[in-house]
């Protein structure tokens, strides 16, 4: 029988303008399908922690922004940003200036500041590749690009002494086969971060074995900037790709008609159960 469920989307607000949204029908964020069964809570207050999320990055989709003038925010320049999504279709997010300083300084707390050797395999046309490389060049590190094939950027990684690696998860699963079969990467190498979309446990813990470095996720978009990042090694034993969300983010619930849902917390056996309606905000 067909699911005559609505459909649900769980929305994170975030603060710099732009909303992802996870879609699925009622039982399958309820775990049927999306693996959702810590899809947990509103942040109850503004000292309220990160909570640590199982979701893909797939699921998430840029909230489509007009550029027409009214659109604009008024109190003074902004960035119009452009995101694929996971469709392919053009969305655009307007940023004021204040949105966008607080991006970077976002960007800077996750990533780290100081100068470091990077391997960057992101666009400089994504605002994650365009903060790293300014970022890496400003702070006097090192930058390198992917070579042709992964065997000429893993030469690179170890003539050049690479210390961090910030790319797609599908070059560094690349990458970390090429240095299975062709000998350990250099001590140099300490992190490694999958950006942009989802990248399984296994294959991330078996990546990091391969290249002999820690291995991180960042989820989200590289155009709209990442969504949740966290250590592979702490989250493999969560269902469904995880992270944690980063705290400039607020995570709501609702229906696609606008009714709210509660906030839901992992039920044992990996079910979901419904909080008091007084916790959603």
């Amino acid at each position: 029988m067909k699911d005559q469920t609505p459909p649900c989307r769980f929305l994170a607000l975030r603060k710099l303008g732009a909303v992802p949204i996870i879609a699925g029908s009622a039982s399958q964020v309820r775990g049927d399908g999306l693996a959702l069964n810590a899809v947990i809570t509103a942040k109850t207050s503004p000292g309220t922690s990160a909570k640590i999320l199982p979701f893909d990055q797939s699921w998430f989709e840029a909230e489509e922004q007009p550029l027409a003038a009214p659109d604009i925010p008024v109190s003074g320049p902004a960035m119009i940003a452009t995101s694929s999504g996971t469709t392919g279709a053009r969305r655009y997010m307007a940023f004021s200036d204040g949105q966008i300083v607080e991006r970077v300084r976002s960007f800077e707390a996750m990533f780290g500041g100081r100068a470091r050797r990077r391997l960057i395999g992101l666009g400089q046309r994504t605002a994650v590749g365009n903060f790293l490389t300014f970022q890496t060049l400003l702070a006097g590190g090192y930058l390198a690009r992917p070579a042709e094939n992964p065997v000429k950027t893993l030469e690179s990684i170890r003539d050049q002494g690479i210390e961090e690696i910030f790319a797609s998860p599908a070059t560094i699963i690349e990458l970390a086969e090429c240095a299975a079969r062709s000998g350990p990467v250099p001590a140099a190498l300490n992190r490694v971060w999958a950006i942009g979309s989802a990248i399984a446990p296994q294959a991330a813990i078996r990546a990091g074995e391969q290249l002999g470095s820690e291995v991180r996720i960042s989820y989200g978009s590289t155009e709209s900037g990442p969504v949740a990042e966290g250590a592979i090694g702490q989250l493999a034993g969560i269902p469904g790709a995880a992270g944690q969300v980063a705290s400039w983010i607020d995570i709501r619930a609702g229906t696609c008609r606008g009714h709210g849902l509660w906030p839901s917390r992992a039920a044992p056996g990996g079910g979901v159960r419904r909080a008091k309606p007084s916790r959603l905000r």
